[in-house]
């Protein structure tokens, strides 16, 4: 038989024979007249049992609340952490989530809705004994949630699909493609962490960056080929056009090239050259006739 009494433990051997009786009472001097409760076992308890029931009667009679909850601290939970995660209490004592300002991000049973930005979160919580149902608040604890930014991913992921297969060489693509991907289901996952988010982040930019074109997607030197007379506005036609030797335009229209040059001061010279010609051949038939 065990006898319990001023918070204390007390092994005996059974007294012999078939029948035993102990009395407990308020004139039990044993006692002193202070009897919390009675446990009556049918066989011998091990120094481990006693040593059970002893902190259960410590702690179901002689807890300092005040005390337990003075000593518990709250941790910031991190993304993507479902629930606020709660100190372990020891056997008997039960925390609980009395209130959260502001409301909304953390909830009564600790779930956890993330803010799209940094959130600071006061967290008061009840202390309670399961056993006497006395219960203390805590102090209210300030909680920092910092959420996962996808902002800059995302703005990568837009720039790297405006860009085409065709016009980069498949040593390059392939990796870019992979990473791409790679970066599309870390920003649909919304159990991310930070570190996941940079790390894609990092490769689609420097995966991206090392990108290179296939030969003819960029114009050559020099070529001006398509390039638009930019000395008359609006006007498209290649500028070589109205260069070309012999060509003239005429109202918007070119006058095609006949094949031979035509050079007007050569001309006139020429006719002057067949007057005086022409002139000496008279004179002299004209002193010939004469004589």
């Amino acid at each position: 038989m065990t006898q319990t009494g001023k918070n204390a433990v007390l092994a005996n051997n059974v007294a012999e024979g078939r029948l035993c009786s102990y009395y407990f009472g308020y004139e039990d001097h044993f006692t002193q007249y202070d009897l919390a409760e009675l446990m009556i076992f049918d066989r011998a308890l091990s120094d481990e049992e006693i040593g059970n029931i002893q902190a259960y009667l410590n702690l179901k009679y002689e807890t300092d609340l005040d005390k337990v909850a003075g000593g518990i601290s709250l941790e910031n939970p991190e993304y993507p952490d479902k629930g606020l995660k709660l100190p372990e209490m020891p056997r008997g004592i039960e925390l609980a989530i009395e209130s959260s300002d502001p409301e909304g991000v953390i909830g009564a049973d600790g779930s956890i809705t993330w803010p799209e930005q940094e959130t600071k979160v006061n967290v008061v919580c009840r202390v309670t004994n399961t056993l006497t149902k006395e219960s203390v608040l805590t102090d209210s604890f300030e909680l920092t949630l910092t959420p996962v930014v996808k902002a800059d991913l995302s703005a990568a992921i837009a720039a790297a699909e405006g860009k085409q297969e065709a016009g980069y060489t498949p040593e390059t693509w392939e990796p870019f493609a992979e990473a791409l991907e790679y970066a599309k289901a870390v920003l649909a996952d919304k159990n991310a962490a930070q570190a996941q988010v940079d790390e894609a982040m990092k490769a689609l930019t420097e995966k991206m960056a090392a990108l290179a074109e296939t030969a003819g997607t960029s114009s050559q030197p020099g070529d001006s080929s398509s390039k638009p007379d930019t000395s008359r506005p609006g006007d498209t036609s290649n500028p070589d056009d109205s260069s070309s030797p012999g060509g003239t335009s005429q109202n918007g229209q070119n006058t095609p090239q006949t094949g031979d040059q035509f050079y007007p001061g050569v001309f006139i010279v020429l006719i002057g050259g067949c007057l005086l010609s022409s002139a000496a051949y008279v004179l002299i038939k004209q002193r010939g006739h004469n004589s």
